[in-house]
């Protein structure tokens, strides 16, 4: 095969350059251009292609045993069970004589004596090596020739390429000034992108004055308004530090307003140049009133605390319920000296807490099936527990016999064998005795039977009377 399809393509090759050799020699005809010599290269390789393909079906079809003959229009009532059978002993038949043939063959080869190889000169074995270099060459070109017009077949645009291209008003053919155009477009995007951030950058590095910054009234220069609002500031910070971080030194706290009084005569360290408001607010007519009542703040200031008198409640009526983790917080401090006590305390407990969640989940499992009737409240008059359990006990029982009597009641149904059951009479009775002696004779004679071959010899008689 591969012989015959390597000379197909050395004539198929003269062909072509046949072709072109009597294309180029004529010097009036125009030369073909490249696109329609690789079309009609690529249709020829496509016809050799498909005329292997239908050789190797033939092949294969003459190779294998089995071949059912295909009918387009097939009118036969015959099953198709029955058509598939025949095909299959044919086809047996045809393995089974193949096998035959080639058993004959190899016996035949057996007996016949192997033939010596023949001695050739040494030009003969040249000759033959230079044909088979020859024939190699030959493939390895005509290789070379397929991957040359593989890799210069021009390429085959899809649908969508195709109507991108011609939405496109003024595309390049060219791929170089396509790629170059793209490039520039991005380097413009990119530098009105950095245009773009710059002035938004200058335009945020510029401050706000707001209104009412504007309006404020700005004396002097800027180190003398910076130098009163350090002084402003400290003089505050004390203010603050002597509030809330009084001195060591006093060891009875009582409420007075001796430290009001000091710091309200104590001489300014820089006197601050008071400027004149500028905002006046407009107060209502019920504001007015109500300032006219008020005292003077520098008089309730000055005047001594009054002593608080706690008014005391004897009867309460609200009893807080104190809850027991609150309690147990509470105490904590006071019954454990050290921290870590009491955190191994909470943990004990946080444990607890844990495994009776977990055993709550595990009783409330939503995949078990069983789920039990559990009683919170037992009345006294109920019976008791080994009443109950005799009862269940004895119903179980009772339905047990009950299963048992109707399965051997079935079995007796289902059974063919009816025994003539008669009444006897006293002669029997002695005729009884007689065997039943008799038996007992042959079982001290030949040893008594047991228990479990008696059964098995009754199971085995009632299998016989069922089988027959």
């Amino acid at each position: 095969m591969t012989a015959q399809s390597s000379v197909e393509r050395l004539k198929h090759w003269e062909n072509f350059v046949n072709l072109m050799n009597e294309s180029t020699s004529t010097q009036d005809s125009k030369p073909l251009p490249r696109e329609e010599i690789l079309q009609a290269k690529g249709k020829m390789y496509q016809m050799h292609k498909q005329k292997m393909k239908i050789q190797l079906e033939n092949e294969q079809k003459a190779l294998s045993p089995f071949t059912p003959a295909i009918q387009t229009n097939y009118e036969s009532k015959e099953k198709v069970e029955s058509r598939l059978i025949r095909y299959g002993l044919v086809a047996a038949s045809k393995l089974e004589q193949k096998r035959k043939e080639k058993m004959h063959n190899e016996d035949l080869f057996k007996s016949s004596p192997s033939p010596k190889p023949e001695n050739r000169n040494l030009p003969d074995r040249l000759l033959n090596l230079k044909k088979i270099s020859d024939k190699k060459l030959e493939h390895q070109r005509i290789e070379q020739r397929e991957n040359e017009i593989r890799q210069n077949k021009s390429p085959t645009i899809c649908r969508k390429s195709a109507e991108i291209a011609e939405k496109i008003p003024n595309r390049p053919e060219n791929v170089t000034e396509r790629l170059q155009q793209s490039g520039k477009e991005y380097v413009q995007k990119i530098e009105s992108r950095k245009k773009l951030e710059n002035i938004t950058n200058k335009l945020n590095s510029v401050p706000k004055i707001t209104p009412m910054a504007k309006n404020l009234t700005r004396n002097g220069s800027i180190t003398d308004r910076l130098t009163r609002y350090q002084n402003y500031y400290s003089y505050h910070l004390q203010e603050l530090n002597e509030k809330y971080n009084p001195s060591p030194d006093s060891s009875i706290q009582k409420s007075s307003n001796r430290a009001s009084r000091e710091r309200l005569l104590k001489p300014k360290s820089q006197p601050i140049s008071p400027e004149p408001p500028s905002f006046k607010p407009n107060l209502s007519q019920n504001s007015l009133k109500i300032a006219q009542k008020l005292e003077n703040s520098s008089s309730r200031l000055l005047k001594s605390p009054a002593s608080q008198i706690i008014s005391s409640e004897p009867e309460c009526c609200f009893k807080p319920n104190i809850n027991s983790n609150s309690y147990k917080l509470d105490n904590r401090k006071s019954s454990s000296g050290h921290r870590w006590e009491s955190l191994y305390a909470m943990k004990d407990m946080l444990q607890e807490k844990r495994d009776k969640k977990v055993s709550e989940i595990n009783f409330h499992d939503p995949e078990c099936t069983f789920k039990p009737f559990v009683r919170n409240h037992c009345d006294k008059n109920e019976k008791s527990f080994v009443d109950r359990v005799s009862e269940w006990k004895e119903n179980v029982k009772k339905k047990i016999l009950t299963q048992r009597e109707r399965i051997m009641e079935d079995e007796i149904r289902c059974c063919t064998f009816e025994p003539d059951i008669r009444t006897l009479n006293l002669k029997q009775d002695v005729v009884v005795s007689k065997e039943n002696k008799q038996v007992e004779g042959y079982s001290k004679k030949f040893k008594q039977l047991s228990a479990t071959e008696f059964l098995s010899a009754l199971g085995q008689l009632h299998m016989r009377l069922h089988n027959d």
